[in-house]
């Protein structure tokens, strides 16, 4: 089931999308010193519409990596212009392949680094990747017996936490130790969600710094100056809602317009919750609740139904 539903069914859809992200790396590398700051994100967008056509009739699951492949590797060409256009040196080859194909972080700098000498903490950071992917894989375990027991909900109780684990609080945790054994000074992009005492910590201090990266650089701090910091915020939100509309929506061919509400959702209630103050345990929940209650819009049926039960047995 998981191979029917993550597997490409096409030579073009597998090998024509591999070209689609071979050469937004290489643009990306070229693209460093441009002075047209258009330029990378036109090449961005080519590159979506290029794998968009290639994998229209593939299984979902397929699409959903595919796409938010060409996302990632076309935002890697955004933000290392910009990089360079905040004063930045751009990249030699290998420190870009590096930060373009092996790292999902959004900040190039720190591969100036690469192959410098060894950064302290990656042990221990490494310890604690591993540990989570073993707690992942048994929560994943968990979650197909429940799913062959019939028990769809505890399945997504167990799964969904399962894939976080193995992913961000995992893989992703030994992609750090590795870099920093490298010299490359970069630390966990998640780091204790749990902990947010508010949407603000959650989003732009504790959940997916990559993504928090990318929106400061790509769309917040371009328009801060021209509109505002309040609407500079509501747009990156949104911006954010239509990076996950590609991603989770246009994979299943439904669902629109859901992960768009969770994000502009966030947006009104990060808004409100500058005015409110909120503090201590009224604060955590004010945030769980924020997170968790609204989360059926961001994955919505068709997504559950066509990428995450296969993942899961159901």
């Amino acid at each position: 089931m998981i191979l029917e539903a993550f597997a490409p069914t096409t030579g073009l859809a597998f090998w024509g999308v591999g070209g689609c992200l071979a050469s937004l790396i290489a643009l990306g590398l070229r693209l460093q010193s441009t002075r047209l700051w258009m330029l990378p994100w036109l090449a961005a967008a080519a590159g979506l519409a290029a794998t968009e056509a290639m994998i229209h009739d593939q299984p979902a699951g397929y699409s959903m990596l595919a796409l938010c492949g060409t996302m990632l590797f076309g935002m890697k060409a955004v933000v290392g212009a910009a990089s360079v256009r905040s004063g930045n040196a751009p990249l030699p080859l290998l420190p870009w392949l590096a930060f373009a194909v092996l790292w999902i972080g959004m900040r190039p700098k720190p591969f100036h680094g690469l192959g410098g000498p060894p950064r302290k903490g990656a042990s221990s950071i490494a310890v604690l990747g591993a540990r989570n992917i073993a707690l992942g894989v048994l929560l994943l375990a968990a979650a197909h017996w429940a799913a062959g027991q019939g028990h769809t909900l505890v399945a997504y109780l167990c799964g969904l936490p399962g894939i976080s684990l193995c992913v961000h609080f995992g893989l992703f945790h030994l992609q750090v130790a590795l870099f920093r054994t490298r010299g490359v000074d970069v630390g966990p992009l998640f780091r204790n969600p749990p902990l947010s005492r508010s949407l603000s910590e959650f989003w732009g201090r504790r959940w997916n710094l990559a993504f928090s990266e990318m929106t400061a650089v790509a769309v917040h701090r371009p328009l801060r100056g021209r509109v505002g910091n309040g609407a500079a915020v509501i747009l990156a939100f949104l911006f954010s809602g239509l990076l996950h509309e590609l991603a989770i929506s246009a994979p299943v061919h439904g669902g629109w317009g859901q992960p768009m509400g969770y994000f502009a959702l966030h947006a009104a209630a990060m808004t409100l919750e500058r005015r409110l103050h909120l503090q201590g345990w009224v604060a955590r929940l004010w945030t769980i609740a924020w997170i968790v209650l609204p989360l059926p819009l961001l994955f919505h049926g068709p997504f559950r139904s066509q990428v995450i039960g296969p993942l899961l047995g159901l």
